[in-house]
């Protein structure tokens, strides 16, 4: 796979988009909460990871190229402050995309169809 863009997530960048989004769930936001929860501590908006998808997309597409297209994706993990986001793309028929983290963890799949 080509990587295409990594990202940085920060709790900071969590909360900044729990505000633009209105999205304002404490297993986002509030790291006491989130520690007893599922995750064990906070986790980005699965929206977030989806707009680095997005902007991989654009920027090795153009913004025409998508027009017309359906992505379909599936989230396979969790997205956790302090991590580093990697989205690449393939075309193998139609454009294939994985999105993992520092630890080679794929958090998200998807695809780029016609």
């Amino acid at each position: 796979m080509t990587e295409v863009l990594v990202k940085s997530v920060d709790q900071a960048m969590i909360n900044v988009y729990a505000e633009a989004s209105g999205d304002r769930n404490p297993i986002h936001i509030d790291p006491e909460f989130a520690r007893s929860a599922r995750f064990g501590g906070t986790i980005a908006h699965g929206m977030l990871i989806l707009a680095f998808v997005q902007e991989a997309l654009v920027s090795k597409l153009g913004h025409d190229a998508l027009q017309g297209r359906r992505l379909s994706t599936r989230f396979k993990a969790p997205v956790r402050s302090g991590d580093t986001v990697t989205v690449d793309v393939a075309y193998d028929k139609d454009y294939r995309i994985k999105c993992s983290n520092q630890n080679g963890e794929v958090v998200l799949v998807g695809n780029l169809k016609r």
